[in-house]
């Protein structure tokens, strides 16, 4: 484990403007690798965060749009992987002033969001891709490519808002109503 996470911290010095497209290729690939494997925030954080790097790389260095969404797949696939981690984590009830029991090495509540490192849009946006499977990130990327238009979180986490609205059917037999029509 501790050699594949190598991997990770190998990309986060200064970007290597050597780098060829398959090289952004195999990046892309160690992040599948990395994500099959990630069992804690800091892991989806940094798996996140390399593909943000790749995508920018691949985007400045004029890859191809299907090699710039592959890797934004991937970056929302580790954003889903950190969001059903934030919803499995305890909730820190807040309070003020906060209330910390146990000592100051090893607190017994739970961490703040800021704690972690998580701004609340990223929380927010991550456990919205939560809600989302695997499979309807990776179609909704394949739609954006035949489009010819670059992958975003807002079109897939709109598109989640859009469905995971139930429709209520409309009320059946008589019922009483009133009718105002303002002068």
């Amino acid at each position: 484990m501790q050699r594949v996470w190598a991997i990770v911290e190998s990309t986060k010095g200064p970007v290597n403007h050597n780098m060829n497209q398959d090289l952004v290729i195999t990046r892309l690939e160690s992040c599948s690798r990395l994500l099959s494997e990630c069992q804690t925030l800091d892991q989806a954080k940094s798996i996140a965060n390399m593909a943000e790097a790749v995508r920018v790389y691949a985007q400045r260095s004029g890859a191809s749009l299907q090699v710039i969404n592959h890797a934004q797949t991937y970056k929302l696939l580790a954003e889903r992987k950190l969001g059903e981690l934030l919803e499995k984590t305890p909730k820190n009830s807040g309070g003020r002033p906060q209330e910390k029991t146990g000592s100051s090495r090893e607190p017994v509540s739970a961490p703040t969001l800021s704690e972690l490192g998580i701004t609340k849009k990223v929380s927010v946006r991550a456990q919205q891709l939560a809600r989302v499977s695997e499979e309807g990130i990776k179609a909704k990327a394949e739609e954006a490519t035949a489009r010819g238009e670059v992958l975003s979180a807002r079109a897939v986490v709109t598109t989640v808002k859009r469905t995971s609205k139930p429709i209520k059917p409309l009320p059946e037999g008589k019922f009483s109503v009133i009718y105002a029509d303002p002068p």
